[in-house]
């Protein structure tokens, strides 16, 4: 998944072809992903990865995203986590789209969320990195970084 994971933050330039690559990818992992005769663990809700995939409104957000329209894609997260507040995956893109709108606050929130909710999330820990690094919290963002190899 790291892998995967660096795909997609190298940049916006190549955010479009990097969801499709990551929307395949998340799709050949699933089935190795859980034991057999269960459904593969979905990012965030207990959701199956197939399923994650077909959310219509999270394909939505992402492709917002990817062409800069943040407010159109804080508008479908914040609808999408309303009726799946443990979707993490959505609580983090969600901080993502707030950073990027410059609502720091709302966004750190939402990364806060994502990371009360999967501790592990790899993505929420950089992004808040990169929040308090623009927030003036250096130290924080060390220390999130310094966690973030451990996982």
């Amino acid at each position: 998944m790291r892998l995967l994971y660096l795909s997609c933050t190298t940049g916006l330039a190549g955010w479009l072809g990097g969801l499709a690559v990551m929307l395949v990818l998340l799709y050949l992992a699933a089935p190795f992903s859980s034991k057999p005769g269960q459904a593969a663990a979905g990012p965030g809700d207990g959701s199956t990865s197939s399923s994650w995939m077909s959310d219509k409104r999270m394909l939505k957000a992402l492709s917002a995203i990817g062409s800069t329209n943040y407010p159109a894609a804080i508008e479908i997260l914040t609808d999408l986590v309303a009726d799946k507040p443990r979707f993490a995956d959505a609580w983090n893109y969600l901080g993502f789209a707030l950073r990027k709108s410059g609502a720091l606050e709302r966004a750190e929130a939402a990364y806060d969320t994502a990371l009360r909710l999967n501790p592990k999330h790899r993505g929420a820990h950089e992004y808040l990195a990169e929040l308090y690094l623009k927030t003036g919290r250096r130290g924080q963002a060390e220390k999130l970084e310094r966690s973030l190899r451990r996982i």
